[in-house]
């Protein structure tokens, strides 16, 4: 017998979600240390001596500013991916859209996505992070990738939740008790990748990464119903690359790559290094949408 699942419980405020951010990775990851072994009452001294060599922060941070960019790559990527979106002339490029209209819009885009959003306050916040201009008067994206580098808050803000959706995958993964509940969790890693192909490596790495979660998106997205149409749960991946020791990227400026080590990564059966990043946009997903 298939039993139905239960609907998910009402969405707290967005004040409740930003006020206990702190809260929740201090929990989680005091939960994952004791669920290996560690001590909390050794764990609470360590935590309060590293606090007291740290001084107040200047201004305190608005964690409540999380919510503003939860789902601001996603409006990008939709209008990089939905037909209704696009020119489709066999280049699939985003089509212009005016700010409001019966039809297409910034504004249907925005609310197929976040539907409960303040429309004028979005938009302000894609011009800010400059994931969108003006063109006349309409509006094109600048690019399938959103940075938040520009704007440190927002940025803080979403690195907080990258964070948070790891430490609850990693504390969820040591509690199961049947392999089949798990998460995925993996790890690659190589300890002898020479120091001057270190800037060489990151951009390889970020090349094929960008790709597998573009490809990922395209398939969350052929799962996907209207919001509010029944209940749902936030699915996602993300990517961090990591380094032991974490070299600094001004001491591998003037690093060169020996002509022997192009010629071998760019041999033949070896893909070539992509352009920080910035792949050719794709157009919408040929895959058969699943009901």
């Amino acid at each position: 017998m298939i039993r139905r699942a239960r609907a998910a419980p009402p969405p707290r405020s967005t004040a409740a979600e930003g006020s206990d951010y702190a809260q929740q990775i201090l929990q989680h990851t005091l939960d994952i240390l004791v669920s290996i072994g560690d001590s909390p009452k050794k764990l609470s001294e360590t935590f309060a001596r590293l606090c007291a060599t740290r001084t107040e922060p200047r201004e305190r941070f608005d964690v409540g500013k999380a919510s503003e960019v939860t789902d601001l790559p996603h409006v990008v990527s939709r209008w990089y991916s939905d037909p209704h979106y696009l020119h489709l002339d066999g280049e699939f490029r985003p089509r212009a859209l005016p700010l409001r209209g019966q039809r297409l819009s910034l504004s249907s885009l925005i609310r197929g996505v976040m539907p409960r959003a303040n429309v004028g306050a979005t938009v302000r916040r894609l011009l800010e992070v400059d994931a969108i201009r003006k063109a006349g008067m309409r509006y094109l994206p600048n690019d399938r990738y959103l940075s938040f580098a520009g704007v440190p808050v927002l940025a803080h803000a979403y690195v907080l939740m990258a964070l948070l959706g790891q430490l609850v995958t990693v504390k969820h993964n040591l509690s199961c008790k049947h392999a089949e509940d798990k998460l995925l969790q993996r790890v690659v890693s190589n300890p002898s990748i020479p120091i001057r192909l270190v800037p060489h490596v990151r951009e390889e790495i970020r090349g094929e990464a960008i790709d597998c979660l573009w490809r990922i998106d395209e398939l969350l997205r052929q799962y996907e119903v209207r919001p509010r149409s029944e209940p749902t749960a936030r699915v996602g991946l993300s990517a961090c690359a990591f380094e032991y020791p974490l070299i600094a990227t001004t001491s591998l400026r003037d690093v060169s790559v020996p002509a022997r080590e192009t010629a071998r990564r760019s041999s033949p059966g070896r893909k070539a290094p992509r352009d920080g990043a910035r792949s050719v946009s794709r157009g919408p997903s040929n895959r058969t949408k699943r009901k």
